[in-house]
């Protein structure tokens, strides 16, 4: 069995730090649909093709592609779904199956 590259490693946990505490990339772009026009409302040049705000509808439809919202709803179903130690156990042993084969491929290389 082929030894896991500590370079891998190293590399890897800016990655996973930046994935857990960044805001994603629909917050941003709702963050710079208000910046960009919320200084320009009343200011119309009167063409069809200039650039619209999101309305706040659209914002709120925009973040049901948030994943890491997916991620936190999931969680919260999860928690009142394993309130039993049978369940948390099948729970746990699947996660750890699942773990496994997903480093596999890896190991194999």
């Amino acid at each position: 069995m082929q030894s896991f590259p500590l370079a891998l490693i190293l590399t890897s946990i800016p990655f996973m730090v930046s994935m857990g505490i960044t805001p994603g990339p629909n917050n941003v772009l709702v963050a710079s649909s208000g910046v960009n026009f919320a200084e320009a409302r009343g200011e119309s040049t009167g063409t069809h093709d200039e650039p619209k705000p999101l309305t706040f509808l659209q914002a709120a439809a925009f973040q049901w592609v948030n994943g890491k919202a997916w991620v936190i709803a999931l969680g919260a179903f999860m928690r009142q779904f394993l309130h039993t130690e049978k369940r948390r156990r099948s729970f746990n042993c699947t996660m750890a199956a699942l773990l496994v084969l997903s480093i596999l491929p890896v190991l194999w290389e």
